[in-house]
């Protein structure tokens, strides 16, 4: 009787290990968020800079993607200050078809809370623009405000702001041509005065 108890404990444990390796592996090599997480370990992507990472044969500027980088965060740290936000954010620039389906997206941004909060931003080639790459990093920011761990609260109301001036402070980082009538100071009062008109 013990011996058969015993076998039977054995098989459910080894089945258990077996399904949590299944899962695994599974969540890492055909899920789009666990390939994401999986990048900075796959032979597949080379780092070409902090949390940046392409493919490995990738056809386009690794140089001119630092440019496109560069100009992007000094957009979006004009309207939201320090950028926090790019210590857990991995960028992922793809230009093989079959690479962008694994990571389910060709201009999007994924975010996982656990086991650490990061992004992750997947861009293909075709949208590896300045605009594109400011708007994606907008998600990330707003995902740290929203879920920082310090304060547990969304920053920005805190200024006292309505939420129409709440909301155009996000829109404004990825529109800047339509908002170029903007001064630096305070944003509130550029903005109303700006949409008096």
């Amino acid at each position: 009787m013990k011996a058969k108890k015993k076998k039977c404990t054995q098989f459910v444990f080894f089945s258990l290990i077996l399904l949590i390796i299944a899962a695994a592996v599974w969540f890492f090599q055909f899920n789009p968020t666990g390939y994401r997480m999986s990048v900075p370990y796959r032979s597949s992507f080379e780092k070409i800079s902090d949390n940046v990472y392409v493919n490995k044969y990738y056809a386009g500027n690794r140089d001119e993607i630092a440019d496109l980088m560069e100009d992007a965060k000094t957009r979006d740290a004009f309207f939201f200050g320090s950028l926090t936000c790019l210590d857990h954010t991995v960028i992922i620039i793809c230009d093989e078809e079959k690479l962008l389906a694994k990571l389910g997206g060709d201009h999007d941004t994924q975010t996982v809370l656990f086991p650490v909060k990061k992004s992750y931003i997947s861009i293909s080639t075709e949208y590896l623009n300045v605009d594109v790459l400011a708007h994606e990093l907008t998600h990330s920011i707003i995902t740290d405000t929203i879920f920082n761990e310090k304060e547990r609260c969304l920053q920005c109301r805190r200024l006292n702001a309505p939420t129409a001036v709440r909301s155009f402070r996000w829109m404004k980082a990825d529109t800047p041509r339509l908002f170029s009538r903007l001064e630096t100071g305070n944003s509130r009062r550029n903005w109303i005065d700006v949409s008096r008109n």
